[in-house]
């Protein structure tokens, strides 16, 4: 009777344990392939499938890099000026890719602590020192774009642009990082992976921030237009960078179809002219 028990137990535990692991398994690969999108086409301040809410603060609808009206947003540069993407842990991947287009227009010099403009960022951990789990901004010092991830004080993953930013150019920024390696690329080029060695860690309740630091001590925002921001689970290639880089007009099929339209209407026009002329 006992050898029939315990039998009985060793099969319910080994069930219970390939359930665990198909679960397991089935949820890493769901993981994997998540992507939040906000592309604002929709002439909207909202992640595109809505799974996310997010909190604009004192910005408006603007052009994006194609001349789309009002399918990007514009941040003014002031602390009042700024877009809270949210809290939730769907936005913090412990293996992920942070990709974003951005026109920056000036230096913004009001607020304290070192002198930078903040792009995207959220913290590891409380406090004003050495919080950064993921973070991408302009450093006016060098006048480069530069990208950040911090373990503690003694370790960290910095790397800024090669070349110089311009201001009132679009460019496209994306890092991808795990636990050995973060990458920066600006227009879907590397300009350093860098040999991490740390896991991510993130602030639970602490918000991703577009253009503003949140930060008491470093206190800092932005003005410009900020545009397709893309949050993934996985470590995009550089060849999957670079397509993001490369991605076209959204609205290329409808301008396709509104020349078509003016074309097929000119050509109407002339033909009852010359019918009535005649």
């Amino acid at each position: 009777m006992y050898l029939v028990s315990a039998f009985s137990i060793r099969k319910k535990n080994r069930f219970v344990l390939c359930a665990l692991i198909y679960c397991l398994s089935n949820w890493a690969q769901t993981d994997s392939k998540t992507v939040f999108n906000f592309s604002f086409n929709d002439h909207e301040i909202k992640e595109d499938n809505e799974k996310i809410k997010v909190k604009p603060v004192g910005i408006s609808l603007a052009d994006d890099r194609f001349g789309n009206k009002e399918s990007a947003v514009f941040l003014h540069g002031h602390a009042a000026s700024y877009l809270n993407l949210g809290t939730s842990s769907l936005l913090k991947p412990k293996v992920g890719t942070i990709s974003i287009w951005v026109n920056l227009d000036r230096i913004v010099y009001a607020g304290k602590g070192y002198l930078s403009n903040p792009i995207i960022e959220t913290k590891n951990g409380p406090g004003d020192d050495f919080i950064i789990a993921y973070l991408m901004s302009y450093d006016s010092y060098s006048k480069r774009f530069a990208s950040c991830s911090t373990k503690d004080s003694t370790k960290e993953a910095f790397v800024c642009s090669t070349n110089e930013t311009l201001f009132g150019k679009w460019y496209h920024l994306a890092i991808t990082y795990d636990n050995d390696f973060f990458t920066f690329y600006v227009n879907g080029k590397i300009q350093q992976k860098y040999a991490k060695g740390f896991e991510v860690q993130f602030l639970k309740g602490d918000s991703v921030m577009v253009g503003n630091t949140a930060n008491k001590k470093n206190d800092r925002w932005s003005q410009g237009t900020f545009d397709d921001i893309q949050i993934f689970h996985r470590v995009l290639n550089e060849n999957e960078v670079k397509e993001l880089y490369e991605s076209p007009n959204p609205n290329r099929t409808k301008i396709i179809i509104d020349y078509v339209l003016i074309g097929l209407s000119i050509i109407a026009l002339i033909v009852l002219v010359a019918y009535y002329l005649k």
